[in-house]
C-alpha cells in the first residue's frame, strides 16, 4: 500500500512538472466552452481560460489568420482581449455566447 502510495504521488509530480507553466492559465478554462449565463456568472480565470481554449480551438480548425495569435506572450492577452471584448458585447447583443466570439474575432482583425 505505502508504494502505491509513493508511486501515485511521483505520477502527480510528473505530470504536474509537463505542463507548460506559460500556458498553465489555460487550465482554468472550460474546454466546451460557456453560454451566456455561464460567462456572466463566470469569474475572471474562467472567462481567461475559456476565451484561450476559444483561440486555440478557432487556430486549429483555421479562422485565425496569424498563428502568432496562440503563441508567446500574447496569446494570454489576445485572450484577454477576447474577454473583455465579450463582456461588453453581452451589455449590447442578444446573441448566443458562440456567435459573440466570432463577431469578436472578426472585428479584432483575427479572422477573414
Amino acid at each position: 500500500m505505502i508504494k502505491k502510495t509513493i508511486m501515485a504521488f511521483m505520477l502527480i509530480g510528473l505530470v504536474s512538472g509537463c505542463v507548460d507553466q506559460d500556458k498553465k492559465w489555460l487550465l482554468e478554462g472550460n474546454v466546451n466552452g460557456l453560454n451566456r449565463h455561464e460567462w456572466q456568472n463566470a469569474y475572471p480565470d474562467l472567462k481567461l481560460g475559456t476565451a484561450g481554449r476559444w483561440l486555440q480551438t478557432l487556430h486549429e480548425k483555421g479562422f485565425l489568420n496569424n498563428d502568432g495569435l496562440i503563441e508567446g506572450p500574447e496569446f494570454k492577452e489576445n485572450a484577454k482581449k477576447l474577454s473583455e471584448c465579450l463582456d461588453s458585447s453581452m451589455l449590447i447583443y442578444d446573441k448566443p455566447t458562440n456567435q459573440l466570439v466570432a463577431s469578436c474575432v472578426k472585428m479584432m482583425g483575427w479572422a477573414d
